[in-house]
């Protein structure tokens, strides 16, 4: 005699219907994230520094195409903020004390 059927699917078809379901959802985000992470890649601009002499990388359209700047192109290219410099302690210069106006 079998079991007696309580209208739910079995352990083992329940498991392979919810991985399916699993890698279907992680499949899907794993392409909506490389769709927009192409969609907010941007052009990067490599212009002549103000004294002439170095090289400045911008990623500003207008402001390329007014300082006549070549757009790189080929290759990967990453970008680091740099961290801020820290700044020295502001001096603090020592007062004399109030005068007692007798010497």
């Amino acid at each position: 005699m079998g079991l007696p059927h309580t209208g739910r699917p079995s352990k083992a078809k329940w498991q392979l219907g919810f991985r399916m379901t699993h890698t279907l959802l992680i499949s899907s985000l794993g392409i909506l994230l490389s769709l927009a992470s192409g969609a907010a890649s941007a052009d990067v601009f490599r212009c002549v520094g103000a004294d002439g002499k170095s090289t400045e990388y911008i990623n500003n359209v207008k402001d390329a195409q007014l300082r006549g700047c070549k757009t790189m192109q080929g290759g990967s290219l990453t970008v680091v903020q740099a961290t801020p410099v820290p700044r020295a302690p502001a001096v603090r210069v020592a007062s004399a004390g109030p005068s007692s106006g007798n010497r």
